[in-house]
């Protein structure tokens, strides 16, 4: 049997996410909305932080960013990682980084955390011609 789901405390989406020597976590940028000059266009750069809580182990998790309007498109990123929570009681936070995402067109994207199948977090990203 799967255990339940974690606890998705933050999913925050920025230029870039720097972590220092004893683990604090620096958000710079943060963005829910990208400006391109024309399309397709390409996101150069997208850092993605994640605070996970009330599970315990090793998870298998999947980050994508997908078409908020076609749920049957490809995914235009996605990548599976393992978070590990050693306690309920702890935070997991976990940073990903995603370079050169290419953008067919204006419109809402969605970032969505899935535990398998299942969507756990998700977060709008709403992309506008300047």
């Amino acid at each position: 049997m799967k255990p339940p789901p974690p606890t998705v405390l933050s999913l925050v989406v920025s230029e870039r996410i720097h972590q220092d020597r004893l683990g604090l976590a620096y958000i710079l940028g943060v963005f829910h909305t990208y400006h391109a000059n024309r399309f397709p266009a390409t996101i150069p750069h997208a850092s993605v932080y994640l605070a996970l809580t009330d599970a315990r182990g090793t998870l298998r998790l999947t980050l994508r960013l997908v078409d908020g309007e076609d749920e049957d498109a490809a995914p235009l990123v996605r990548q599976s990682f393992d978070a590990t929570i050693p306690s309920p009681l702890e935070v997991a936070t976990i940073s990903i980084d995603f370079d050169s995402i290419h953008v067919p067109a204006p419109g809402v994207y969605r970032w969505q955390l899935l535990y398998g199948e299942e969507i756990i977090a998700d977060q709008r990203l709403n992309v506008v011609q300047n």
